[in-house]
């Protein structure tokens, strides 16, 4: 059943549908920050400590990244209503 949620996740969807480059970028934040969690969880150092706080730090970046729009899409591309 379509609810009014349905409509929200369609506009997400066409905000990032224009901004591939900003939307790439940000999950490559993510995807690095989680990588340098798991090297340090796993070096075989038991002196290394994971730094949590750089974690949250770029995957917020990266979710802002996620949901911003690139400057080469105009306000019609992104689907911004007036």
């Amino acid at each position: 059943m379509i609810g009014p949620d349905y409509d929200d996740e369609i506009v997400r969807r066409q905000d990032m549908k224009g901004s591939h480059k900003t939307t790439l970028a940000g999950i490559g934040a993510i995807l690095v920050a989680g990588g340098s969690l798991l090297q340090a969880l796993f070096d075989g150092n038991p002196s290394t400590e994971p730094d949590y706080a750089a974690l949250v730090a770029a995957v917020m970046a990266g979710l802002g990244l996620i949901f911003a729009r690139d400057n080469s899409v105009t306000s019609e591309q992104a689907g911004a209503g007036k």
